[in-house]
């Protein structure tokens, strides 16, 4: 008997643990977490300060009023980014087209600046359409540890010019602030959530 309300005790610890460390069950990753949190708590982005595939300056707060979807790449990738890249465009696609550079702009950033001048921006954006009208294709101009810490990416330099890192789809909404982490391989779910908003 003793054993087994041993057994009973530790089995409710165990629980309340889990039950804790997994938000109620619902993130049983940290990642899944994250995405919850930020659902949950939207929270302010950095004002960064971008040089577009154009050539052209810009601020992040000029879309303010906008809702964006952002992804981190960089140019010399040759799995995730492309992979990014033709899906952001299908998520381009799959909204209505009138609200495309009306409520709705797209950010590629790179987390690479000092390789990816405009001309590679462009050359990148190029491949999928991405029109400074509606699409920004851009490097940071200060603050891109700023970034990668509000936004959750893991950037590691792979000591032969590549990086591995974390990939998926974010969501600033109007206010500037990061509203949504989307897996990077389901951009129907990002098309969903944009038309929530629209």
């Amino acid at each position: 008997m003793r054993a087994w309300l041993s057994a009973l005790g530790v089995a409710v610890l165990g629980a309340a643990t889990l039950f804790w460390a997994t938000d109620g069950f619902r993130a049983l990753t940290a990642e899944t977490a994250r995405r919850i949190a930020v659902a949950e708590q939207p929270r302010a982005v950095p004002d960064l300060r971008l040089q577009l595939q154009s050539g052209a300056e810009a601020r992040l707060r000029e879309l303010r009023g906008k809702l964006v979807v952002a992804t981190f790449i960089y140019t010399r990738c040759t799995h995730a980014c492309p992979m990014l890249g033709m899906r952001m465009k299908r998520i381009r696609a799959g909204l209505p087209q009138e609200a495309v550079g009306e409520e709705v702009r797209f950010l590629s950033l790179s987390f690479d600046p000092d390789y990816d001048r405009p001309e590679r921006l462009a050359e990148y954006g190029g491949r999928y359409g991405a029109e400074p009208e509606h699409w920004w294709v851009a490097r940071p101009r200060g603050g891109l540890e700023e970034a990668l810490d509000a936004f959750g990416v893991v950037v590691l330099p792979d000591g032969q010019g590549d990086f591995m890192h974390n990939a998926a789809f974010y969501l600033i909404d109007r206010e500037g602030r990061l509203a949504g982490i989307y897996p990077d391989d389901e951009p129907e779910q990002v098309v969903d959530a944009v038309e929530e908003r629209l």
